[in-house]
C-alpha cells in the first residue's frame, strides 16, 4: 500500500484517473546500464487495487469503527498507497489501532490470498528477467510478505525482499529501496524500480534509481501484445523485457554482480 501524493495522478483503473504531474529525473528510457530491477508489490506484481479499502471496511466493521467512504477519491488513494501503520494512523484514533492490529493478526493468510491474483505476465516477465538480472521487491506492505512469496512461488523468482518492517521509513521516503540495492549489490544508480503510483516514483528518484511506471489498462487485462510505452510509462510487464533489448539477445547491463553479496529470501 503507498501514499500517492498527486490526486491526478491515479491509475486508470481506478475512479477520477487523471493526467501525470510529476516532475523527477531518473526516467528510464532505455539508454542506461541498468544491472539489476526492483519492483513493488501491490498493483505492480500482485492485483490488490481493487481488494484494499474492502478489506480494510470488514476490518473496520467487525470492530465496530466507522468505514471508509468509498466515493471519497482522496481517502482511498490513501489506503491504496500508505503502508498499513500509517493507514490507520491517518484514519483511526490511536485507541484503536492496536484492535485493528490484533485482528488483522488473527486472520488466516490464505483466506486473504485465495481472492488475489498476480498481474497479467508478472511470473512470465521475472522469469525471462532473472536469467539475466538479479531482482528484488521493495513494498510498504509488512510482515505478511512471506506469506505472499510463497503463495505465487516468487520465493524462486525473487532474491531480495525488503519491507516496510526492515526500514525506519516507508515509501515514499527511498530508504527501502535503498537496502534493496545494498542487499542486492548493486549501486542505484544502476539499478531499474518499476511501480504503479507517484509514490514508487518518489522513491525511485530520491534514491537515484531509474523508474518505469506500470499501468495496467482496464480493458484487456493485460491480454493485448506489449506496445511501446510513453516515456517511462508501460502497460503490460512483458515490456520491461523489450526496453531492455533481451528480446534481441542483447542486455544494458554488463556483469552480473558477484554471487554472494546479495541477501536472499524475505527479508
Amino acid at each position: 500500500m503507498r501514499y500517492r501524493k498527486d490526486d491526478g495522478a491515479r491509475h486508470p483503473c481506478r475512479a477520477g484517473a487523471g493526467p501525470h504531474r510529476w516532475a523527477f529525473s531518473q526516467v528510464y528510457t532505455g539508454s542506461a546500464m541498468i544491472r539489476a530491477i526492483i519492483f513493488d508489490c501491490d498493483g505492480t506484481l500482485i492485483d490488490t487495487r481493487d481488494k484494499i479499502v474492502p478489506f480494510y471496511n470488514h476490518v473496520f466493521g467487525e470492530l465496530g469503527l466507522p468505514l471508509i467512504d468509498v466515493t471519497d477519491r482522496a481517502v482511498v488513494d490513501l489506503c491504496q498507497s500508505l503502508a498499513d501503520q500509517d493507514v490507520f494512523a491517518t484514519l483511526l484514533p490511536a485507541e484503536s489501532r492496536a484492535a485493528v492490529f490484533d485482528y488483522i493478526a488473527s486472520l488466516d493468510p490464505a483466506d486473504l490470498l485465495a481472492a488475489i491474483d498476480t498481474e497479467p505476465y508478472a511470473l512470465e516477465t521475472l522469469d525471462e528477467l532473472r536469467a539475466d538480472y538479479p531482482l528484488a521487491i521493495a513494498t510498504n506492505r509488512g510482515g505478511d510478505m512471506a506469506h505472499i512469496m510463497r503463495h505465487f512461488a516468487l520465493d524462486d523468482r525473487i532474491e531480495v525482499v525488503v519491507t516496510a518492517a526492515d526500514v525506519a521509513r516507508a515509501k515514499p521516503d527511498p530508504d527501502m529501496l535503498l537496502l534493496a540495492a545494498e542487499r542486492l549489490g548493486v549501486p542505484p544508480a544502476d539499478t531499474l524500480y518499476v511501480g504503479d503510483t507517484g509514490v514508487d516514483r518518489e522513491a525511485a528518484s530520491a534514491a537515484g534509481m531509474h523508474f518505469l511506471l506500470y499501468e495496467r489498462p482496464c480493458d484487456g487485462a493485460g491480454d493485448a501484445e506489449p506496445q511501446d510505452g510513453a516515456g517511462d510509462v508501460i502497460g503490460d510487464l512483458r515490456e520491461i523485457p523489450r526496453r531492455l533489448n533481451l528480446t534481441a539477445g542483447r542486455s544494458t547491463r554488463t556483469e552480473r554482480p558477484a554471487p554472494g553479496v546479495r541477501g536472499a529470501g524475505v527479508r
